[in-house]
């Protein structure tokens, strides 16, 4: 029969550990001040403070609640397998959100460096490409390469023509519903290939739809298993803390851009300014500022 766990050594081991975490800033604290500085003690405690600030969001309380829950049902082993694994499932579908959040960040930059250097090659001009006031992040790419990746992974061992024809149609179709969807909402439109043979109400073109499919097999072929590796290499305390800051950045950069381009839409219909938010994107992202970011966005009437 197996022996029955003690509570009085898993108080004292508790104990214990407490206690150590009590006595060791006593220890390192005066160090790390005379090190540091009193400038460099300042910025390290502030930063700490927003790092457990999103440690706190990237545990999602998991830790607690599993050892509570484990050792309540300690003795019901069907219950505390099934609690495990509830909770295995959680941690994981949690990695798997961190992974497609920072496939669509690495998406942004990649798809904006690379239709930069494609203008720049072509037309002979530097031109912004992003999608997003703050960063160089196109939008429309990064949900393309995540959505991508969640669609075609099963296919990522087939043949590259495979990959290559479903890219070509789902990039196409994307594109089209992207064009479709940002002229009621931003009241704009941002590209038109109205002059490109082979287009499709100006919103796609056949030659740009092969581009999505060449871009499909160079993604899931080369890219994907590299960044993917590079991803899964970072500790994983720390890679869910940066994922929820990387997401806070880019939420709030997705939604700040969306106002400035909602506001530059009723400027454009003479709307006047009502709050202190429309005074300060009319100041700070004026129709110069918004023409940097968006040289191709004609205002549609």
């Amino acid at each position: 029969m197996a022996k029955a766990p003690s509570v009085r050594k898993n108080y004292i081991y508790n104990l214990i550990y407490q206690v150590m975490t009590l006595i060791t800033p006593f220890i390192t604290t005066p160090y790390i001040s005379r090190v540091l500085g009193a400038d460099g003690t300042g910025v390290q405690s502030y930063t700490n403070s927003v790092v457990q600030y999103f440690a706190i969001l990237a545990a999602l309380g998991t830790a607690s609640y599993g050892q509570r829950e484990i050792a309540r049902h300690r003795d019901e082993i069907k219950m505390r397998s099934r609690l495990f694994w509830e909770i295995e499932v959680l941690c994981m579908a949690t990695t798997a959100a961190c992974l497609i959040i920072w496939l669509f960040v690495i998406g942004s930059f990649l798809g904006d460096i690379t239709e930069t250097l494609f203008c720049r090659a072509t037309a002979g001009v530097w031109m912004s490409r992003s999608s997003l006031v703050w960063g160089d992040f196109s939008v429309v790419w990064g949900f393309a390469i995540a959505a991508a990746t969640v669609l075609l992974y099963k296919y990522r061992d087939g043949s590259d023509r495979s990959l290559f024809l479903v890219g070509t149609f789902l990039g196409g179709a994307y594109e089209y519903i992207c064009s479709v969807l940002s002229e009621p909402v931003f009241g704009k439109v941002f590209w038109d290939y109205s002059k490109i043979p082979f287009n499709l109400g100006g919103r796609i073109n056949l030659l740009y739809c092969f581009f999505w499919g060449i871009a499909a097999v160079v993604w899931m072929k080369m890219l994907y298993p590299f960044f993917s590796g590079l991803i899964e290499k970072v500790p994983k305390k720390a890679g869910h803390i940066l994922t929820w800051v990387m997401l806070v950045f880019m939420v709030c950069n997705m939604l700040f851009s969306a106002m400035a381009l909602i506001r530059s839409a009723q400027r454009a219909e003479g709307a006047s300014t009502g709050n202190v938010l429309e005074e300060y994107l009319d100041t700070h992202y004026d129709d110069e500022k918004l023409e940097q970011i968006y040289p191709n966005a004609i205002q549609v009437k």
